[in-house]
């Protein structure tokens, strides 16, 4: 008998009142597709301090069969590298603007000073650096990160400008938590998105969206519609970013 299990992480979307039916494209993505990772960078220690070279670019990322849609990426061609940090770590988070407009990076939920928290005063012109630079001081969790650039933040995080920062201690490594990143410890980003008949996201909320909430009609995890995830019948971890 085997012991795997074929989990669709596709039954998210029955939290939602849309489904992929309802699409306003073209596109027919009826089938499962395998669960993109993002990869977990642990950074590079130089000189007492652990540093994360996160490259800012526009890229390319299959959501459709057939289709190739422009996207904004950090190390990847769509959302970002999963950052690891350990408590009492000294780290340098340096982030590369390769693209043509200013952004910023905040690490939300991070316990940093304000001159290191990368909101909208910390810009970052492009095709320039900036550096966030702190000793980690908090306990295990998971935190992300995303543009918090002034009046662009939405659009830029649409456009995937966003990741997962997981934070260790010594208390979390005494518990019997699942902690194989990618096999047993497994992000979820959760978003909606829409998408137009030439399969290229379309950001354009109205004042009511901007109001309520702007929900798009498909559901995505990790930048893959319709994921499905094999893994061993076991405990299994989900850190979940909606």
């Amino acid at each position: 008998m085997k012991r795997r299990n074929f989990i669709k992480l596709s039954l998210f979307s029955s939290l939602f009142l849309f489904t992929n039916a309802n699409a306003n494209t073209k596109k027919d993505n009826t089938g499962y597709k395998e669960l993109i990772v993002p990869a977990l960078n642990t950074g590079i220690l130089k000189d007492g301090i652990r540093h994360f070279d996160m490259q800012v670019k526009e890229n390319n990322h299959v959501f459709f069969d057939g289709y190739i849609t422009k996207t904004y990426g950090i190390n990847t061609s769509y959302l970002g590298e999963t950052i690891k940090l350990i408590n009492d770590d000294e780290v340098s988070i340096d982030y590369t603007n390769n693209l043509d407009e200013t952004i910023t990076m905040h690490g939300h939920g991070m316990h940093v000073p304000a001159i290191q928290d990368g909101t909208a005063h910390q810009r970052i012109y492009p095709k320039t650096s900036w550096s966030s630079r702190f000793k980690v001081n908090q306990k295990a969790c998971t935190n992300w990160y995303h543009s918090h650039q002034m009046g662009e933040t939405a659009k830029q995080v649409y456009k995937g400008l966003a990741g997962l920062i997981i934070v260790e201690d010594d208390e979390i490594k005494k518990l019997s938590l699942p902690n194989n990143y990618g096999i047993d410890d497994i992000p979820l980003v959760l978003q909606d998105r829409f998408f137009d008949n030439n399969a290229q996201l379309y950001y354009n909320p109205g004042m009511r969206d901007i109001m309520m909430g702007y929900n798009g009609n498909i559901f995505i995890t990790n930048g893959v519609v319709n994921p499905y995830k094999d893994v061993e019948a076991k405990e299994i971890r989900f850190r979940i970013l909606n």
